[in-house]
């Protein structure tokens, strides 16, 4: 996993009584210390997010017009990569993540499927600029936002997380679609159930772009199959933690070292044997 922005691993407070169930109570001072730090970063990330955005919309407006067949990837245990396409707009994928187009992709022709996590900068087009993840539809016309495919849990299934940064889209599944606005996310599943979640969310959505993995009350096995596409590890976990949940920063200087947190605020172990890891319950 390459380096993120700090050589610690600090946990978020968020997690309420869940997390300081798993977490114990030898975390307390770590997460007094973090709470400023989750509070601040924050809004540090959602005003230089907005920046960044605000001054890349003004090139994106120009859209080119040509077409090309989308195939991007980037390898799990990589870094972030950023993509230009052919119709102006921008991706930037997750380590572990896939974007394919629907045939060509241009101007008039604008459909995404999506495995992993991607942040969108969208251009405007003659089609609408639509993503398909987790058998969810997000269609956009010119915005910015992140998609994340989450797998199915014990209690859940396959879902998709969506967060608008600047502007709106419409999301759903098949044709139950409606409007999600800038500062708003949403989980959604192929049915169209939707669960809405909170701002900080948002905030937290675009946090991997520099170099930070944020969590907020997530299931075990979402949290563990996007850090085994961050570090590139083969992580399990006992089937008795799978029904936990967490909130937690990771900032790790390693990816052992992240797998060793995570392990850390569930109150578990963690083993490796020949390259796999394992986290186990005490």
């Amino acid at each position: 996993m390459p380096p993120l922005q700090s050589p610690r691993h600090r946990t978020d407070p968020v997690a309420g009584a869940s997390a300081a169930q798993s977490g114990g109570g030898a975390l307390a001072a770590e997460r007094r210390s973090v709470r400023g730090w989750l509070a601040g970063g924050a809004v540090l990330l959602a005003v230089v997010g907005g920046l960044v955005w605000s001054k890349e919309r003004e090139h994106l407006s120009r859209p080119a017009s040509t077409t090309a067949p989308v195939q991007l990837q980037v390898a799990a245990g990589g870094r972030p990569q950023t993509f230009p396409l052919a119709d102006g707009s921008e991706v930037t994928l997750a380590p572990g993540s896939r974007l394919r187009s629907r045939g060509d992709f241009g101007v008039a022709a604008r459909t995404l499927d999506l495995e992993g996590e991607a942040l969108f900068n969208v251009a405007a087009g003659a089609a609408p600029f639509v993503v398909l993840a987790a058998g969810v539809r997000v269609e956009d016309v010119s915005t910015a936002f992140v998609v994340r495919a989450l797998p199915a849990t014990p209690d859940a299934p396959a879902r998709a997380l969506v967060a608008v940064t600047d502007g709106e889209v419409r999301v759903g599944a098949g044709e139950d679609a409606h409007l999600l606005l800038e500062g708003h996310a949403v989980l959604v599943d192929s049915a169209g159930a939707e669960t809405a979640l909170g701002a900080d969310v948002v905030r937290g959505s675009v946090a991997w772009t520099s170099g930070a993995l944020l969590f907020t009350d997530e299931p075990v096995p979402s949290v563990v199959e996007r850090l085994q596409r961050w570090t590139g590890l083969t992580i399990a976990v006992d089937t008795a933690l799978l029904t936990h949940r967490l909130s937690l920063a990771l900032e790790a200087e390693s990816a052992e070292q992240a797998v060793q947190h995570v392990a850390q605020v569930l109150g578990a172990r963690a083993t490796v044997d020949a390259g796999r890891w394992t986290i186990r319950a005490k």
